[in-house]
């Protein structure tokens, strides 16, 4: 007996038919391409769709013309609903079963069919996101309930605030060779010296990011622990990192609706180099120093050179006899208050940091060439300045 889902994908691929044929007789005028982001993580949910279409605004008008039919995989399966319906009201999407009943009709055509879209490695070309206004816009009743939110733990509407996102280290370890969760895993209290830092400079920290996480309930009147709140909502998750005035986090999901949302991002104790978003204005980064048998500091070129700028996972680390070293509390501090004095214009411009930024850029650049999928477009990130004047010399030796 044949299985109903069968029966199913069968009617929906004759149904598509006389569409995808249409399609493909008008082929050399119009291709239609397939848009499958990854919308089981937050952060690519958030970030592929911004990157795409600020591609497609970079790319001349050509021929063929290119139309971009877009599916969000099944409800089940969604980091986040909010995320899901912002994207698809700047997009022309299908229901999943729909659009692969098409992408498989059209297999069976003579030609290239109709492709899926390529999602290069999230962190390389990210020069697009500089090129003009994000496509993640919220709508009116979106940043109301926002509004609503801030005002009800004693934010005024409009008022630059500071969220901040921490990796739980007692979360569920991910396994596997590439297992990233220990790498970006820090305690909270390494951060209490930096969030009641800024909290006394008058400017509010939402900590976001998962429930059950470091309770920070409590210890200031301008610290929000909204991830352990009861007001933890999808359409907030997004709203919060999506309008803040900045993002500090040490790499989770939340700071890619930042940077999708335009938003500067700090990146703190970053052990997977290859990793930072290189290419937008938006990204600043703190390295954590990887160090040799001897406890010597690997210069930035060292570190590529060994191969460990691409180690995606601890094992890698491991292997090859590095030391991870991270930041003191104290030091985290002094590079959230260098961060956000300078992304709200307080931070005066000192030229010999700046000279060893360019000379960053340059080296990163050169370095993450090498083994790219393609060539690499310019590259805007910074060092913490905090980081460049006490290791600057030294790291990019």
């Amino acid at each position: 007996m044949v299985h109903p889902r069968t029966l199913v994908r069968v009617a929906l691929r004759v149904a598509v038919a006389p569409v995808v044929l249409a399609l493909w007789l008008v082929r050399h005028r119009v291709r239609l391409e397939f848009v499958l982001p990854n919308v089981t993580l937050f952060g690519h949910l958030a970030l592929e769709p911004e990157k795409h279409l600020a591609r497609r605004r970079r790319i001349p008008d050509s021929r063929p013309r290119v139309l971009d039919v877009w599916a969000f995989g099944r409800r089940r399966e969604r980091a986040n609903a909010a995320l899901t319906r912002m994207w698809r009201r700047r997009v022309t999407w299908l229901p999943a079963p729909l659009a692969d009943a098409m992408h498989r009709v059209a297999a069976l055509l003579p030609g290239p069919g109709m492709p899926v879209a390529d999602f290069d490695k999230l962190h390389e070309n990210d020069d697009v996101l500089d090129d003009g206004p994000s496509f993640l816009r919220p709508t009116r009743s979106e940043d109301c309930a926002l509004a609503r939110y801030l005002d009800s733990v004693g934010i005024a509407p409009g008022s630059p605030y500071a969220c901040i996102v921490v990796r739980d280290p007692f979360a569920p370890a991910s396994s596997g060779p590439h297992a990233s969760g220990p790498l970006r895993s820090r305690s909270f209290e390494d951060f209490l010296p930096a969030v009641r830092m800024l909290a006394d400079l008058g400017v509010p920290v939402v900590k976001v990011g998962s429930l059950g996480t470091f309770d920070a309930r409590g210890l200031h009147p301008r610290i929000v622990d909204y991830a352990n709140s009861g007001a933890k909502d999808p359409l907030l998750d997004v709203m919060l990192p999506a309008r803040a005035a900045t993002v500090v986090s040490t790499m989770s999901g939340p700071d890619a609706v930042a940077l999708a949302a335009h938003r500067p991002v700090l990146y703190v104790d970053l052990v997977q180099y290859s990793l930072c978003f290189a290419g937008t204005a938006l990204t600043t980064w703190v390295p954590a120093l990887l160090c040799d048998a001897t406890g010597r500091v690997l210069t930035l070129r060292e570190v590529f050179d060994s191969g460990a700028g691409r180690n995606l996972g601890k094992d890698g680390f491991a292997r090859q006899g590095l030391e991870i070293r991270r930041s003191s509390p104290a030091q985290i501090a002094a590079y959230v208050r260098d961060h956000v004095q300078r992304v709200t214009g307080g931070a005066a411009v000192d030229p010999q940091v700046e000279a060893l930024q360019d000379r960053y850029r340059e080296t990163y650049r050169e370095l993450m060439s090498r083994e790219s999928v393609r060539p690499l477009g310019a590259f805007r990130s910074r060092l913490a300045d905090g980081f460049v004047r006490s290791r600057g010399a030294e790291f990019l030796a």
